[in-house]
């Protein structure tokens, strides 16, 4: 699971009261792992359009998915021309 990610806003405004404390937290966990995917879509598409061949474009994406996704282990299947995997 994707860890969670919080924003904390703090503010110590003065009223006629006197000191207050106001304080937020928003999780911002999905806006920023929007963020990260497009980066690495973006630094995807631009690694890959320097491969010499599909193989290595293929080996480079697994390679930056295992580390995005802090993933051990990834594979590709490619169907044959019989059609089978």
């Amino acid at each position: 699971a994707a860890p969670l990610v919080l924003q904390l806003n703090v503010g110590f405004p003065h009223s006629e009261t006197g000191a207050l404390a106001l304080m937020s937290l928003t999780d911002i966990s999905a806006p920023r792992r929007l963020s990260e995917r497009r980066q690495l879509l973006q630094t995807l598409t631009q690694e890959v359009s320097l491969c010499a061949d599909v193989d290595s474009a293929l080996q480079l994406i697994l390679k930056r998915l295992c580390h995005a996704g802090e993933w051990t282990f990834a594979q590709i299947w490619q169907p044959s021309a019989e059609g089978d995997v």
